[in-house]
């Protein structure tokens, strides 16, 4: 099993396959000390709720966008994560029924591969791009 560590302020850590998992924090102050705390979770992911976008254009320089199909008029909530699972971005906006396009401005962002994470009525996708 891999490990990963976020050295940040608030971290956010999305897993992206089910099963049982350890999970630690661990803070250290200037003077040296250390105190850690770790739980076993469980992680159960949604078998009909998951789905993929496609990032375009990829790779991307100034803007990226994906198109999210709603079955009903809908608010779209859209969130820009760089590699380090960081949020560095985010919209929101009333989609309607049928195809809507999603646009982030990229341009102040340092190159690296990004995540897009959209959410509409209980539904999560997901796409991947490279910012060049």
């Amino acid at each position: 099993v891999p490990v990963v560590t976020l050295n940040q302020y608030n971290p956010i850590y999305e897993f992206t396959q089910g099963g049982s998992y350890r999970v630690c924090l661990r803070a250290v102050v200037r003077i040296g000390c250390v105190k850690e705390y770790c739980d076993d979770i469980q992680v159960t992911m949604p078998a009909t709720n998951a789905c993929n976008l496609i990032a375009f254009p990829n790779p991307a320089q100034n803007q990226v966008s994906v198109v999210v199909m709603l079955p009903q008029p809908r608010t779209i909530t859209a969130r820009l994560f760089n590699n380090q699972n960081v949020q560095v971005g985010s919209v929101t906006q009333q989609g309607n029924t049928g195809a809507n396009q999603v646009t982030f401005n990229i341009s102040a962002l340092p190159r690296g591969i990004y995540t897009i994470r959209v959410e509409s009525g209980g539904q999560i996708c997901t796409a991947r791009f490279e910012k060049i």
